[in-house]
């Protein structure tokens, strides 16, 4: 859907425009973004012959970008106490893999710390996150392992992972907000209350917005030497980013400091109500569009106006049952806010689950059809910009702590803006970038809506001249050229153009219709309790039917229903009449299930 412009890097190193949108070091015309999933554990590690059939994929299902993540913990040698000599076995899977993305035209973003072993001889605790602002071993083995990975010469491309120019950015430590990080370990807690009961003497104010005060601080001088580290010490050209968790507004004023905005949002993440990461699973069965585009809307103001934003994890978790919102609501509204990238979490947690069909979990894309389908409607409205950005850019002012105590929250108001508006915040004292406008309370946007969310009725429609989509939870939906009537149940259907011509010209259309996928034999609780995926690797496709228009002033269309491998399994009749074609889809209308279909003149 989306041509890749192999190998990746050519342009040299990725940068930022002062429109904040991702360019390039040697083309700085060139505008580009980023569409992708991440690989965790074991599936960063492959035979040589699975990772080409993976890269090979990965390019048809129109992807341009991959994470590693949850890759350190195995790239370190397992022998050695201090867990920073990198693994050779490991590391050569790795660059091997690499290498294939940067060939075929996946460029990688990556993380310097997830989850890598480490235990500070200084206080006998685990982790690096909550110690690295006040443990100077943490420090020092971050910087080991980043000098080791980053310096080390790849065999397949000839250069270092630091001088890589396929390597977009560098988070410097996964999720590492201290507000959520600080008192995981109760040992390592007790050093922040010591530290924090020095650090208040002689200043005012109630503790808690003291230790707020503290905590950011001490965030900010681990983001400085960080940051001085790999850009100074090692030298580094990649952009670099952190932070990527939690919305509190504050933390702008920290990530004004980084090259690149990352944030991670899921709908419906599982939680674990009696053993953490173990059956039962909670699961949240409401809709992401009854509560006013949740996600993405949730993350839209921690976006900072000249500096690019990513989203590097994303999902509708599985096994919710209005996931197929998920399409449409992220590639209509990054779209809108002309974010540069956005990472779908994950392609799979493991090898296995690129080798063979494991069954289903709450993330995982490489076997679930959802997913890889709703790629398809992302694919369309954002990396291939169908959907173009809001012209208003509205930015929320951020006040230092000194000025009385900076609210946590930004205002229900000014996010909402971001339905229709593109926003972000900024320090208060900042000069905004031209074309950006300070958000003060009141403030309406002078833009008619792109996008046509209805909570109240559960409804989502988006109208470009390449792709239509519409959202429903039954009945019927009109968008401009394609309309849904008579829908059973809960639907989202998407018309794609794959020709470069309007719809109602295209001579090649992808029309998707999507339910709900279920793994046979899964057990439930509850509606909102899950106690078994099931064993089988078959998928249970829902039964939904829906008469599917579309405006067609020309020569009626060929239907044919797809399978999941994209052949052709069956035609479906169509009529036209008074220069509308209209067709039934049926999820159930051919073995295997069809939630897809091809319009051709």
């Amino acid at each position: 859907m989306v041509p890749q412009d192999a190998p990746a890097g050519q342009y040299g190193f990725v940068r930022s425009n002062d429109q904040g949108e991702f360019v390039f070091e040697n083309a700085p015309g060139k505008k580009i973004r980023f569409y992708g999933a991440n690989l965790c554990f074991t599936a960063n590690f492959l035979d040589k012959a699975v990772a080409d059939k993976l890269v090979e994929y990965l390019v048809r299902m129109g992807y341009n970008a991959i994470r590693f993540h949850h890759h350190d913990g195995r790239l370190v040698d397992p022998a050695v106490s201090d867990s920073v000599k990198l693994n050779p076995e490991t590391l050569d899977r790795l660059d091997y893999l690499f290498a294939q993305c940067k060939k075929h035209g996946l460029y990688v973003t990556t993380d310097l710390y997830v989850n890598r072993n480490f235990k500070s001889p200084a206080t006998g605790c685990y982790g690096l996150k909550a110690q690295l602002p006040v443990d100077e071993h943490a420090m020092e083995s971050w910087k080991d392992f980043v000098r080791s990975w980053m310096t080390h010469r790849n065999p397949y491309t000839g250069l270092t992972w630091g001088e890589d120019p396929a390597l977009i950015s560098l988070c410097l430590v996964n999720e590492d907000t201290l507000s959520a990080n600080w008192s995981a370990n109760p040992k390592v807690a007790a050093l922040y209350r010591s530290k924090f009961t020095e650090w208040k003497k002689g200043r005012e104010g109630d503790d808690q917005t003291l230790f707020r005060e503290f905590l950011f601080e001490l965030q900010g001088n681990v983001l400085d030497r960080q940051i001085d580290f790999v850009k100074n010490e090692l030298g580094l050209k990649t952009m670099i980013t952190s932070l990527n968790w939690i919305t509190d507004a504050p933390l702008t004023r920290l990530r004004e400091k980084l090259d690149l905005v990352d944030m991670h949002q899921y709908f419906s993440h599982p939680t674990f109500p009696e053993k953490a990461w173990q059956m039962p699973i909670g699961v949240d069965q409401g809709s992401s569009i009854r509560r006013g585009a949740s996600l993405p809307r949730e993350m839209m103001p921690t976006r900072i106006f000249g500096k690019p934003f990513t989203v590097t994890e994303f999902n509708f978790c599985n096994p919710n049952r209005f996931r197929a919102e998920g399409g449409p609501l992220m590639g209509a509204y990054a779209a809108l806010q002309n974010w540069g990238g956005l990472w779908r979490f994950c392609w799979s947690h493991s090898d296995a689950g690129i080798i063979r069909n494991p069954g289903q979990n709450s993330f995982d894309a490489s076997n679930d059809p959802m997913q890889q389908l709703s790629d398809r409607i992302i694919l369309a409205l954002f990396l291939r910009g169908n959907l173009a950005p809001s012209k208003a850019k509205i930015s929320y002012p951020v006040a230092p702590f000194s000025k009385n105590s900076p609210a946590m929250s930004y205002p229900g108001d000014f996010a909402n803006l971001g339905l229709d508006a593109q926003i972000g915040s900024h320090a208060a004292e900042r000069k905004l970038p031209a074309g950006v406008v300070c958000w003060r309370p009141g403030m309406k946007t002078q833009e008619p809506p792109r996008i046509r969310l209805d909570r109240k009725a559960g409804t989502l429609a988006v109208s470009t001249p390449l792709t239509e989509t519409a959202t429903l939870p039954a009945g019927d939906l009109a968008v401009k050229k394609l309309r849904v009537k008579d829908a059973s149940k809960f639907m989202t259907a998407a018309a794609i153009s794959l020709d470069g011509r309007p719809l109602t010209e295209s001579d090649s259309i992808l029309v998707i219709h999507l339910s709900n996928i279920s793994q046979s034999g899964a057990g439930y609780g509850s509606s909102t309790l899950l106690r078994a995926w099931g064993n089988s690797p078959e998928l249970l496709v829902e039964r939904c039917t829906a008469t599917l228009e579309l405006e067609c002033p020309g020569t009626p269309w060929r239907v044919a229903a797809l399978a999941l491998d994209g052949s052709e399994t069956g035609e479906v009749p169509g009529s036209l009449k008074n220069g509308v074609f209209r067709f039934t889809a049926d999820t159930t209308a051919f073995p295997g299930g069809v939630l897809a279909y091809h319009l051709s003149r």
